[in-house]
């Protein structure tokens, strides 16, 4: 039937798609169950356009350019969505991603040096990343936290993109669906063309690596300001509600900069506690619609208890945005040298810091 050959391009497309909408979804707050399932469903789509292709033999060169283009375009958007949903994990993981990516662009052009076109193995190691890569995604959206899998991901992309490099290298003339690197060595045995000279393409692939190398050492997650903070309460200030900046950028402490300025030491904070401002339950449509207008869709309250230059004890209540709240947490756990051991602000002042609805202790 006629409508067989465009089952796998609708498939490819709905993939790249996909990955805008992701970043959509992440504007919009949407649960991260929800963008969990869109990664979900761009797996299954990669899958099954490969299977029904072979299947209805209308696999063709486009389509499997189609393909890697749409693999590529859909994980780009996801590595941005998580940076903004997850800005701890992104912190975590950057130079690991730009050095899979240095890996992905010196083997694509290697390969279109020495062949004309980009490679197209689709090795057992390259099904494997792919597999581990959504798994380590779908965790990272689910649970909002840096797993084991992404760490994963990162390894074993490493290690399918120098493979097939290896196998660029090794094979004289191009081929396709060559599963491991002993089965390109097999290959080579058996061909009868003179290898091909590739200094150039080696060159030029080895210049991309280091570029992407270098931009890994960039600035670290200390160096980093908040840009939209409203001290809410707390003993520290004499007034509530002044909106101003957070700043991360020093070593020593956070500095928040507004109607008057605020220094914490990290060496001085005892404890913290965060919560959720407000929940919003008007329909997923509406709801969508109200965060992506909304300057503050889902705020985060964080409470620190912190002792001041005259040893006396402070609570700081502070509102932000969830992904700036999620990155905050992640430096004190690194700046504060005596974490956890401390009471909590309760503890501390004697009454509640924070309405206890909701409260999560990291």
């Amino acid at each position: 039937m006629q409508i067989r050959k465009h089952v796998p391009w609708a498939m490819v497309a709905f993939r790249t798609a996909l990955g805008p909408l992701v970043l959509v979804g992440e504007r919009c707050r949407w649960n991260g169950a929800a963008l969990a399932a869109m990664v979900v469903a761009a797996l299954l789509s990669d899958i099954f356009d490969g299977v029904l292709a072979r299947r209805w033999k209308t696999d063709t060169a486009a389509l499997r350019l189609a393909d890697s283009l749409a693999d590529t375009a859909f994980y780009l958007c996801v590595a941005a969505a998580i940076g903004l949903y997850v800005p701890a994990v992104w912190q975590a993981c950057r130079g690991g991603v730009l050095l899979v990516v240095g890996f992905e662009v010196a083997q694509f052009t290697f390969a279109i040096a020495k062949f004309g076109k980009p490679a197209s193995y689709h090795s057992y190691l390259a099904k494997a990343w792919g597999l581990v890569l959504a798994a380590a995604v779908i965790v990272t959206f689910a649970t909002q936290h840096l797993s084991l899998w992404m760490s994963a991901a990162i390894a074993v992309g490493v290690l399918s993109n120098a493979e097939t490099m290896a196998m660029s290298l090794v094979l004289p003339v191009w081929h396709r669906d060559v599963k491991t690197l002993a089965r390109a060595w097999r290959l080579r045995g058996e061909s009868k063309h003179g290898s091909t000279n590739a200094t150039g393409a080696v060159a030029a692939a080895s210049l991309a690596l280091l570029l992407v190398l270098l931009a890994a050492g960039d600035a670290p997650v200390q160096a980093q300001t908040f840009k939209h903070v409203t001290y809410v309460g707390g003993t520290a200030l004499p007034a509530n509600g002044l909106h101003g900046k957070l700043s991360i950028t020093s070593a020593d402490a956070i500095v928040f900069e507004g109607p008057a300025t605020l220094t914490i030491p990290y060496d001085h904070v005892i404890s913290y506690e965060s919560k959720t401002r407000r929940q919003v339950h008007v329909g997923l449509l509406t709801e969508g619609v109200w965060r992506l207008v909304a300057p503050w869709p889902e705020a985060k309250q964080l409470s620190l208890s912190y002792r001041d230059a005259n040893e006396q004890p402070q609570v700081v209540q502070l509102e932000m945005s969830h992904g700036d709240e999620a990155l905050l947490v992640e430096v004190l756990k690194t700046r504060v040298l005596r974490w956890p051991a401390h009471p909590p602000l309760a503890a501390v002042l004697h009454t509640p810091a924070v309405a206890p609805e909701k409260a999560t202790e990291h």
